[in-house]
């Protein structure tokens, strides 16, 4: 599932997506910051998409 959208819905929405690995998430998501986060469950007949683990966090200013 790809989400794309603009602050403060996006950090708001991160935080419910996911119940593990949010401490890796800033107080305000980045301009062009993407989140990946992971579900154990693959039922996409009756999804549930607020167990989730934050994998990992990166935007383009970490390259610079």
């Amino acid at each position: 599932m790809v989400v794309i959208g603009h602050n403060p819905i996006l950090n708001s929405l991160m935080y419910q997506l996911s119940t593990k690995g949010y401490n890796k998430l800033p107080v305000n998501l980045v301009t062009c910051g993407v989140v990946i986060i992971e579900y154990s469950e693959n039922n996409f007949k009756a999804p549930v998409f607020t167990n989730g683990e934050v994998i990992d966090y990166f935007f383009p200013r970490m390259y610079m």
